[in-house]
């Protein structure tokens, strides 16, 4: 009988916990996309890098925050938070 994790795809919990911890951190500390890139010359730079992006995939993509294909690529900045210091 298979485990419940390998037939589901499920991760043990502290793999979870790790990429989570990746991904917060990325976002607390070291955010480096860019909120004003040029969204039509980075799809054309992308276009040219990887032959697998296409005209009708470059219509439904989001909006880029890095230039780098990884997963860093559609992930937004943070709010910034005005309130009361204390």
């Amino acid at each position: 009988m298979q485990r419940v994790g390998k037939k589901y795809g499920f991760s043990p919990k502290f793999v979870r916990m790790q990429v989570m911890h990746q991904f917060l951190f990325y976002l607390i500390y070291g955010y480096t996309g860019n909120e004003n890139l040029d969204q039509v010359a980075t799809v054309n730079l992308l276009m040219q890098r990887d032959n697998s992006v296409t005209d009708e995939i470059a219509e439904e993509m989001a909006t880029i925050y890095s230039e780098d294909v990884d997963w860093k690529m559609f992930v937004p900045p943070l709010r910034t938070y005005a309130g009361n210091s204390v």
